[in-house]
């Protein structure tokens, strides 16, 4: 239920918010709904027994801006409104974020409980509920549940894939210092090649 309070502050954003909300829903107000429904389930998964949302200009816009990007991330790689499964990782990417199939199949059986290897299609909601899950909006007022580690191969700036950092530069990337990176790389290289030789003179 939608308190008169609720309402007239839908009134007083109308001008701004109708245009934005409109490829979203029917109304403002289902817009609203959905997003607070939303925000409940994150707060309910991260352990949060009775959770409130305060409505705010400012997190909603940021909400469905987000919810803007990943539906066209979404449609993308859909077929017939579902995505196949196996397209997780790189729809993830295409959003700037990098998980493991393991990560991603614990977010999956999060939002939708059950047997989560039976599923071989994603529709868009759950695409949606699993981004929005890995990266809560600051209405949901929760960091991510999901621990995501960053590598050699893959590194991960601030929750971010980190490899378009290396050209565009990022702070703490220039905070470090370079010949120490070196100095490891050309390290584990000379004890790879070292530990080759010796296996080969064991032959």
């Amino acid at each position: 239920m939608v308190s008169d309070a609720v309402k007239w502050l839908l009134l007083s954003w109308s001008p701004f918010m109708s245009q934005m909300s409109a490829s979203h829903g029917p109304s403002l107000l289902a817009v609203v709904r959905e997003y607070r429904k939303m925000m409940d389930r994150i707060k309910r998964r991260a352990g949060v027994w009775k959770p409130s949302t305060p409505l705010k200009y400012s997190e909603l816009e940021e909400w469905l801006d987000k919810k803007k990007f990943y539906e066209a991330m979404f449609n993308k790689r859909e077929f017939g409104k579902e995505m196949d499964k196996n397209n997780l990782q790189a729809f993830f990417k295409d959003c700037g974020k990098v998980f493991t199939e393991q990560q991603l199949d614990q977010v999956l059986h999060m939002v939708s409980p059950g047997l989560t290897s039976k599923i071989k299609s994603i529709k868009k909601h759950q695409a949606l509920e699993m981004a929005f899950t890995l990266f809560p909006p600051a209405g949901a007022k929760q960091t991510t549940p999901v621990l995501v580690k960053s590598t050699w191969v893959q590194p991960i700036v601030d929750g971010d894939d980190g490899s378009g950092y290396l050209v565009s530069g990022h702070p703490s990337l220039n905070a470090a210092d370079i010949r120490v990176a070196g100095e490891l790389v050309a390290s584990s290289m000379r004890e790879w090649k070292m530990k080759n030789l010796s296996a080969q003179n064991l032959l």
